[in-house]
């Protein structure tokens, strides 16, 4: 039996393990490194394996996603409930929020930026609760509000969401910035307590820098439009052949481009931003004149075009400057449930234009891949772009035909009734933009909404499945997994083991990727030399000699050769050296890895075998 496991996941099952002993911590893959990386999912993680008894394995696999994504999705329905004074736009918000996706109506691509619940990548989860927490209480402080305990909740919350993701903060600053601004300019004098509440958010950020760095933040790199290389349009067209290298302020290609490629690049952002509508047409409340001078909605705003500005405005070689943009899709969410709530729909308008938003993402018929071609392409971005907006345009005017309908219905009945959260329509015109801006954003939830659905259901409803052919260099075997597992349950807390496995898949070869991470992860044991490719050294190494960062070299060549030759060419000398010096106790070796010396066996006691793995425990 086999299963790939997505590496981060084993990435963090080793930080798990690692959070359970004593400090300081060091990096599990690499004994002796120093801990450098947003961890604090990973405290949480190793705390409530430590308080129940359960395995980290279980904890961080079966239990801790739902309660966390619950607690999201509770926080987010209350802050759009207190935002706009409905309880039913609290529903609203967290569907768009966490079932929603980018739209698609038969989308040839994926827009970028889909859920911001993420089972692969724990810290993006884990800031959500946090980040939304301490949004609650940034509201309260621009709208004039004395918080007065929660003030201290400002620099334990900003800290706490720097060491859950280092994204999380500067979109929220943004915010604030431009909240403060708008109060200052309607008070003609300075907001203090916007400023003060901007300065320890700051700090905030600053102090988790320090603390929590590490793991790929320092290789983040301005660059314009830096998302377009990792969109399917461009990639196949002007981005074909631009390399791995991170290049410069433009993406490689973009530049020699000239006017055209500039067009086609400002149509590939077109084309995004129509396809995250459902996040993005929340901002329209400062339109209204009502919500223009709210600075709660200039705070939910610029935290959400700043998330999306830091998005496009970067590069990263795994394209995790999207966290930029993943941090704020709750914010969309808050904003889109604010305006439907503002329309103070009648409640059929928002079930029958939701019903035709779902039932257009369902039954439009998906376009097939276009050629790799400028031309093809502008055509299958413009078809569901197009379908966007004609569903938007349709369930609008189908709205304003019902709540019309029933304006004349109850005309004649002699009386205009106002059901929980309705006014009556009002005179002249002003009643039909509303019925417009109702059934355009509900239609846009539903189709997002919809969507995943059909995304979960495809996920949750397909059968095991036997891997593929392509799949199984890099599945993990039975014998693989129960020889880590025997290690974790033998192994002391402190002991350090020596492995031959670094790579996936298995072999050991040049350049191979360095993401293996399941001795460390499954074993639960700081490894002597086990997997280097979220170093930041392999990270600040990114397209050296033209491979990526995973498939750099080990950052210390002498400390992987000596590691070799524990299992190649052991001697009873060099396995007493690590023994004093490294803290080695066990030895996991993989013949699949690479060549295993038959005379370990004889330095080292043979404790577990398992297939291709032998673990051995030194004398």
């Amino acid at each position: 039996m086999e299963h790939v496991y997505y590496q981060d996941l084993l990435y963090h099952l080793g930080l798990v393990h690692e959070l359970t002993r004593d400090m300081p911590f060091e990096l599990p893959q690499l004994a002796g490194e120093p801990l450098r990386y947003h961890y604090l999912v990973d405290a949480h993680l190793a705390s409530a394996s430590m308080i129940t008894g359960t395995g980290p394995a279980t904890v961080l696999l079966r239990l801790w996603l739902v309660p966390v994504a619950a607690t999201a999705v509770v926080v987010t329905a209350g802050l759009a409930r207190d935002l706009s004074g409905r309880w039913w736009a609290g529903p609203v918000a967290a569907g768009t929020a966490y079932v929603g996706v980018s739209l698609s109506l038969g989308s040839a691509a994926t827009a970028s930026g889909t859920l911001p619940l993420s089972v692969e990548s724990p810290s993006q989860t884990y800031l959500l609760p946090l980040l939304l927490l301490l949004i609650g209480v940034c509201v309260d402080v621009v709208r004039g509000r004395r918080p007065g305990p929660g003030w201290a909740l400002v620099p334990a919350a900003g800290l706490a969401v720097a060491g859950a993701k280092s994204s999380g903060l500067p979109p929220l600053i943004a915010g604030v910035a431009l909240a403060g601004v708008v109060v200052g300019w309607r008070a003609r004098r300075v907001p203090w307590a916007v400023v003060s509440l901007f300065a320890v958010l700051v700090a905030a950020m600053a102090v988790g820098y320090r603390l929590f760095a590490g793991g790929g933040a320092g290789v983040l790199s301005p660059q314009v439009f830096g998302v377009l290389r990792f969109t399917a349009p461009w990639r196949q067209t002007v981005g074909a052949g631009g390399g791995i290298a991170a290049g410069g302020l433009l993406p490689p290609g973009l530049a020699a481009a000239g006017g055209t490629g500039w067009l086609f690049a400002v149509a590939v952002l077109g084309w995004w931003l129509v396809l995250q509508a459902p996040r993005f047409v929340g901002v329209l409340l400062l339109a209204r004149r009502g919500t223009r001078v709210d600075p709660a909605a200039w705070l939910l705003a610029g935290a959400l075009v700043a998330g999306a500005g830091g998005a496009w405005s970067f590069f990263h070689p795994s394209v995790s400057q999207l966290y930029f943009f993943l941090a704020v899709v709750p914010f969309g969410a808050l904003l889109t449930g604010w305006l439907l709530a503002e329309a103070r729909p009648w409640w059929p308008v928002v079930a029958v234009a939701g019903v035709v938003g779902a039932a257009a993402q369902w039954l439009l018929d998906p376009l097939g891949p276009p050629e790799r071609t400028r031309r093809a392409w502008l055509w299958a971005m413009a078809v569901p772009a197009g379908r966007v907006l004609l569903l938007a345009g349709v369930a609008a005017l189908l709205a304003v035909l019902l709540t019309r309908l029933r304006t004349r219905r109850d005309q004649g009945r002699g009386r205009l009734p106002a059901g929980p959260g309705e006014d009556r329509p009002p005179a002249g015109a002003s009643w039909r933009s509303r019925a417009a801006v109702a059934g355009a954003v509900a239609a846009l939830c539903g189709a997002s909404v919809a969507g995943g659905l059909e995304w979960t259901a495809r996920r949750v409803g397909d059968p095991p499945r036997v891997l593929a052919a392509a799949d199984r260099p890099w599945a993990i075997t039975r014998d693989e997994a129960r020889a880590a597992l025997w290690l974790d349950a033998h192994a002391g807390p402190e002991d350090v083991v020596a492995t031959n496995v670094h790579c996936r898949p298995v072999p050991t070869v040049a350049h191979c990727d360095a993401r293996a991470f399941w001795v460390s992860g499954l074993g639960g044991r700081r490894a002597l030399v086990e997997s280097w490719g979220y170093t930041d050294e392999a990270l600040a190494a990114h397209a050296r000699d033209g491979f990526s960062y995973p498939r750099q070299p080990a950052p210390d060549p002498e400390l992987f050769a000596r590691n070799e030759r524990l299992f190649t060419a052991p001697t009873a000398g060099e396995l007493d050296r690590v023994r004093r010096e490294n803290g080695v106790r066990w030895l996991l070796a993989d013949s699949a890895a690479g060549p295993v010396s038959p005379e370990l066996a004889r330095l080292a006691e043979v404790r577990f075998v398992a297939g291709p793995v032998t673990v051995y425990r030194l004398r």
